[in-house]
């Protein structure tokens, strides 16, 4: 999704659910630390099959991306984060050694942001 809708949508879910008061002052750091957490998930999930030699689920394709360049793209935004730095690191580390080994797979944006 593009980063101004993604903002947009942000900001609506913000107003209607806290209205002038705005978020509780721990909503950013809540928000990092649950992204975090589901990009270290998400990449467990894909991980075995990104190993694999087998190609099948690693071949990016018009509608959904391959396993590897999911993969990348969590450990990408995992590195972006501001901490913990332990999974920071882990995450620039990591996605380091795939990059070496599979080459740079960019995520492309949704087919209905295309």
């Amino acid at each position: 999704m593009p980063d101004g809708i993604s903002g947009l949508a942000l900001r609506a879910y913000l107003d209607a659910t806290y209205g002038v008061d705005g978020p509780p002052p721990t909503f950013e750091a809540d928000l990092d630390a649950a992204t975090m957490l589901w990009c270290v998930l998400s990449v467990s999930w894909f991980l075995p099959v990104a190993l694999a030699e087998d190609g099948a689920h690693n071949v990016d394709d018009d509608r959904v991306p391959g396993r590897r360049t999911l993969t990348l793209a969590r450990l990408a935004l995992a590195a972006g984060l501001p901490g913990p730095e332990p999974l920071v690191s882990w995450a620039e580390s990591l996605r380091t050694e795939f990059l070496g080994r599979w080459g740079d797979h960019p995520l492309r944006l949704a087919p209905a942001f295309r």
